[in-house]
């Protein structure tokens, strides 16, 4: 299997629970219904998994909830104790660069500001994890980046933000269906995967 581990990042606790930086949490709990997966179990302390039995094998899902930025400690013990190897891992994330409604999903690069991303990238070595970003902006220029993403959706971006969450869910399918690349091609080319 290409990806045997799907990472959502976000903050743990009711306060966070609607945020737009808990949009990988939300991706998360909207794939474990989809793909009917075991229920949730804590994984050391530093965050919540699930497993998916797939055609091709064992998927786990995980939430750290270590705070996003220290994401890194969830993902590095999750990935060593069950031997993944960083190329299969797929993390998923909220990007205010990206208008609410869009997606982008890659399979390398640098950590584009996101501090979970930076935090996994560090403690896991190198850039070579694919990774999805859902778009949450555009942050008006008078708000603080913290204070946005730590802040629900407004009312007039509610509808585009919940395309974005729809389109990332169709995103992650068509990886496990057909494989990163052909899930690429459709999620960056505006078409849907």
């Amino acid at each position: 299997m290409e990806i045997s581990l799907i990472a959502g990042l976000g903050n743990p606790g009711a306060r966070y629970a609607c945020t737009r930086h808990n949009a990988g949490f939300m991706l998360l709990d909207r794939l474990a219904d989809r793909l009917k997966a075991d229920p949730w179990r804590n994984w050391q302390s530093l965050g919540d998994y699930a497993k998916v039995q797939c055609p091709q094998g064992t998927l786990f899902l995980l939430k750290p909830n270590t705070y996003m930025n220290n994401s890194g400690d969830a993902l590095q013990s999750f990935a060593s104790f069950h031997r993944l190897e960083p190329g299969k891992i797929l993390v998923c994330f909220d990007d205010i660069s990206l208008d609410a409604g869009r997606i982008r999903l890659r399979r390398a690069g640098s950590d584009g500001g996101q501090r979970g991303m930076r935090d996994i990238l560090g403690k896991l070595g190198g850039q070579n994890i694919p990774r999805l970003r859902i778009g949450v902006g555009p942050r008006p220029e008078q708000i603080q980046a913290k204070d946005f993403v730590l802040a629900p959706p407004s009312s007039e971006q509610r509808a585009a933000f919940e395309d974005g969450l729809k389109s990332a869910e169709a995103a992650v399918l068509a990886v496990l269906e057909r494989g990163l690349e052909a899930a690429m091609n459709a999620a960056n080319g505006g078409a849907k995967p």
